[in-house]
């Protein structure tokens, strides 16, 4: 089953291949994203959200539903450029990449996967990993049936690729992403990356319970963390209180509001449309 949650549109009638609008999909087991991001002016054209339930149907079955839903699927663009947003992906040192490890790699945390192929990715800015992840064979027969050519990575990678070529940096950091039923923790301290990693949760107190902890065993204090959050927050009433009780520096990490449709402006936060809007900086 799928629900759209959000559906913003600018001026723009229909893309062709001549224009300078390229599509992002950002594709998980809770979520969909479809982008459209014009090169030139580095806006978004137009945005569409959607919440999956996938325990009883596949992936085509999915897509379906989708593009019966989706004002954006259809038309033609200049490029195409796909996310995976899936939890089967971990950080490997790039000295020890090949192939048999990133497999005994991938079984060990999260067990054996049949009909999935291992894909890994290098970072642009200075990070001594790759990520290392699983995306069943499914997922991919659906990409290359519905299109003609796309680039793809994982979403790790360009969170990653944002945060660790940034020059200031706190000490003590970490940034949380909200999406639909999960969500996404990266933590660095003093420059260097101590975790990332995608979490179910339910309510506010699954996700203040995971930032604590994670805090807690690295020996420090919320109190000397900066916290920088962004995505879907208010799908989760009340996070934003109970983080601020917590953390000694909360910030937003939010978009210009001219680089998102007119029709967002009044309805969402900036930082709403941040994770989404990075995918294609």
């Amino acid at each position: 089953m799928v629900h759209k949650l959000t559906g913003l549109y600018g001026d723009k009638q229909g893309y062709t291949p001549k224009n300078t609008d390229q599509l992002g999909l950002e594709i998980g087991k809770d979520q969909m994203v479809l982008l459209v991001k014009d090169t030139i002016s580095n806006r978004i054209e137009a945005i569409e959200i959607f919440e999956l339930e996938k325990s009883k149907s596949d992936w085509t079955d999915i897509f379906f539903e989708v593009k019966q839903q989706s004002q954006l699927l259809g038309f033609n663009f200049s490029s195409t450029n796909v996310f995976y947003n899936f939890e089967e992906a971990l950080m490997m040192p790039l000295g020890k990449l090949s192939a048999t490890a990133s497999e005994e790699y991938l079984n060990l945390v999260f067990g054996n996967a049949d009909k999935s192929l291992i894909k890994y990715d290098l970072f642009q800015s200075n990070v001594p990993f790759v990520t290392v992840y699983r995306i069943k064979q499914a997922v991919l027969d659906l990409l290359n049936r519905n299109f003609l050519l796309f680039t793809a990575q994982h979403l790790y990678t360009s969170i990653l690729n944002d945060v660790m070529s940034r020059h200031n940096l706190p000490n003590v950091f970490m940034k949380l992403i909200i999406h639909c039923h999960h969500a996404i923790l990266v933590f660095v301290k003093d420059g260097q990356l101590q975790l990332i990693q995608n979490f179910q949760y339910q309510s506010q107190d699954d996700l203040l319970y995971y930032t604590l902890n994670v805090v807690q065993q690295s020996g420090l204090s919320a109190l000397q963390t900066q916290l920088e959050i962004s995505g879907l927050i208010d799908l989760v009433p009340n996070l934003e209180e109970q983080l601020k009780q917590s953390f000694g520096i909360i910030s937003y990490d939010q978009v210009p509001l001219d680089s998102i449709p007119p029709a967002g402006y009044a309805e969402f936060q900036a930082y709403h449309f941040t994770p989404f809007y990075k995918l294609m900086v």
